[in-house]
């Protein structure tokens, strides 16, 4: 399944075939396991409800062994799908928050994005993933940047020092946005009615050149 998603190659009945064979075995597969069929799914956009709860169960189970990878992954891939699962969501939140200086800026990110996608807000989630995500701001990309942007602007949430954090970064890697990224970044700090001349002057000046 995992190399049919790398791949971004759809089958249809070959994808019925593993979630009904991985339902059959679904409390034999690992952390990663679980993780990774879910990923697969959701970057196929393949939704199997039947197979994607008995998931959420069987992570909720064993959470406080999935690692940071994993917990990214499950909740973005729930995200990308745009299934609701709140016991779900609220037991990754919970494990997240203990291990939070471990993610990376990459799972970080996807954390922000994917609460976004979800309207989860948990405070305490986003509190702690503000603080992380300040103390790694040097290693995202300008995609991941953007992305935390847009998340938070999403939320509505307005977190001042992240907000500034994030505008330094940005204007010392403008030249590298895209159009995209920049498009994305001047509209989360203009919805969150965030007046960063600095930011707006860096981003007008790199979308003219």
């Amino acid at each position: 399944m995992w190399a049919f998603a790398k791949l971004i190659v759809k089958h249809d009945p070959l994808f019925d075939a593993i979630a009904s064979a991985a339902l059959v075995r679904i409390h034999e597969m690992d952390n990663q396991g679980l993780a990774n069929i879910v990923w697969s799914f959701a970057v196929l956009q393949f939704l199997h409800p039947e197979l994607l709860d008995a998931i959420s169960k069987a992570a909720r189970n064993r959470i406080t062994q999935f690692g940071t990878q994993g917990l990214s992954n499950t909740l973005w891939a729930f995200a990308t799908l745009r299934v609701d699962d709140q016991p779900l969501f609220e037991a990754i939140a919970a494990e997240a928050r203990k291990n939070i200086t471990d993610f990376t800026a990459q799972e970080l990110s996807n954390l922000f994005w994917s609460c976004a996608r979800l309207s989860f807000q948990d405070g305490p989630l986003m509190s702690a993933l503000a603080s992380a995500a300040m103390a790694k701001l040097t290693e995202f990309s300008p995609h991941n940047l953007s992305n935390t942007a847009w998340a938070c602007a999403s939320l509505g949430w307005r977190d001042e020092p992240l907000l500034a954090a994030i505008s330094s970064a940005a204007m010392a890697s403008i030249g590298q946005y895209g159009a995209q990224d920049m498009s994305t970044t001047s509209w989360a700090f203009a919805k969150l009615q965030c007046e960063d001349t600095p930011l707006f002057a860096a981003i007008a000046a790199e979308a003219l050149r």
